[in-house]
C-alpha cells in the first residue's frame, strides 16, 4: 500500500479551505481521473469528520475551490473573480458524484492545476506514477482583475 498527500493551495487568493489529505493507494499508478475522484472523496470526509464542519460549510468550501468555467465568466464580466456567497444552496447533503463532476470539470476548464513531483499534469486519463515521497499539489488558479 503506498500513502501519498494531497496538498491544495490557492493562488491569487485569500486563503486555502480544503485540507490537504493523505490517500492510501493500493498500487503507484493512477490516472488523473482517479486522483482527483479519491481526492475529493477524502476532502468531505476529512472536512466532515476531522475538521467537524456541518454539511452546508463543507459544500462552501468545494464551492470555493471548484468554481465552474460559467461562474468565472460571469464574473469576469463585473471586472472581478469572487467566491460564491456563503448561502450556496439549501440541499441537505453533498452529492460525491456532483462534487467530483464539478472537480474533474474545472480541472478540465484549466480553473486549477494538479502538479506531482514539480511536473504540471495535462489530462485526465494520463497515468501517473507515484512513489511514498510523491508531491502532489492541486492549485487553484484565480484569474487576475481585467484579464
Amino acid at each position: 500500500m503506498l500513502s501519498v498527500e494531497i496538498r491544495h493551495r490557492v493562488i491569487g487568493g485569500k486563503t486555502n479551505e480544503l485540507p490537504d489529505v493523505v490517500l492510501e493507494l493500493l498500487n503507484e499508478e493512477i490516472t488523473t481521473a482517479e486522483l482527483i475522484q479519491r481526492g475529493v472523496e477524502e476532502q468531505i470526509r476529512d472536512l466532515i469528520l476531522h475538521h467537524q464542519l456541518d454539511v452546508e460549510q463543507a459544500r462552501q468550501a468545494f464551492d470555493r475551490h471548484y468554481l465552474t468555467d460559467t461562474q468565472v465568466k460571469q464574473q469576469a464580466q463585473t471586472g472581478a473573480i469572487r467566491y460564491p456567497s456563503k448561502k450556496i444552496s439549501d440541499l441537505p447533503e453533498i452529492d460525491l458524484a456532483v462534487e467530483i463532476d464539478k472537480a474533474i470539470t474545472a480541472f478540465e476548464n484549466q480553473t486549477y492545476m494538479i502538479v506531482v513531483d514539480g511536473r504540471q499534469v495535462e489530462g485526465l486519463d494520463e497515468v501517473l506514477k507515484l512513489q511514498p515521497t510523491s508531491k502532489i499539489t492541486f492549485l487553484r488558479l484565480t484569474p487576475l482583475r481585467g484579464g
